[in-house]
């Protein structure tokens, strides 16, 4: 394709790269893996908590000077490992030919800033996932998420963690909770999203009919067999 190429984030593209990241939540052909985002400012959360900022970590694509799509890399300053983010372009240049031609410029430009990348697919994206198949080892990552917590008295104990579903009455309570963490803009829709259709498992510890905490586990990061890949 003629006049492929990438220009670095500026403030000017944000709305565009707004645009694509509702686009990928909304259309299952072109959701993203990790991290999976459904607005621009939920991206730069994800950007902020790897101490980066988007200047350093998102591209946007052009084709004949206009932009098509948006990828980037999500890391810390320093580190040699990085996440491929997205990639996700408009729905008429949502081809293979597209793909290919962006992981080739993707390891082009990571060969000589990290030595490991690693991309996590969406299953329902079968164009990327067919093209990053062809040429990447499938492999296993665990990432840690943590968050500074202050001013908490530490003590011991004893009150039982269990497993929540969307049919606990404190459901709203809990999504509100963890939509705090992470910045979603809608946050029982959001947990429910993670719940159904990203294997999301929520747990939390009750106390005189008060949430005193949350758990979750992201299943399709801590068990990542067929949805992440490592370039070898």
């Amino acid at each position: 394709m003629e006049d492929f190429y990438t220009r670095s984030f500026e403030k000017e593209y944000e709305v565009f790269i707004n645009r694509m990241c509702e686009l990928s939540w909304t259309l299952p052909e072109q959701g993203i893996g990790y991290p999976k985002v459904e607005n621009i400012q939920e991206l730069y959360i994800e950007i902020q908590s790897y101490d980066n900022v988007p200047e350093n970590c998102l591209r946007v694509l052009f084709v004949q000077d206009t932009p098509v799509g948006f990828y980037g890399y999500l890391f810390e300053p320093g580190d040699k490992t990085a996440f491929l983010i997205g990639p996700v372009f408009l729905p008429e240049f949502h081809e293979k030919e597209m793909y290919q031609k962006l992981i080739e410029l993707v390891e082009e430009e990571s060969e000589f800033n990290f030595e490991k990348l690693i991309v996590s697919v969406n299953k329902r994206n079968d164009l990327f996932l067919k093209v990053i198949q062809d040429t990447w080892r499938k492999g296993y990552e665990e990432i840690e998420m943590d968050y500074d917590v202050q001013n908490f008295e530490i003590q011991t104990i004893t009150h039982q963690v269990s497993r929540l579903d969307q049919s606990n009455p404190l459901f709203n309570d809990i999504a509100k909770l963890l939509g705090s963490i992470d910045g979603w803009d809608e946050p029982t829709e959001n947990l429910k999203e993670y719940m159904e259709e990203d294997g999301m498992d929520v747990a939390g510890m009750m106390w005189k009919v008060l949430i005193s905490g949350v758990l979750r586990t992201w299943l399709f990061i801590q068990k990542l067999e067929g949805k992440v890949w490592l370039r070898t």
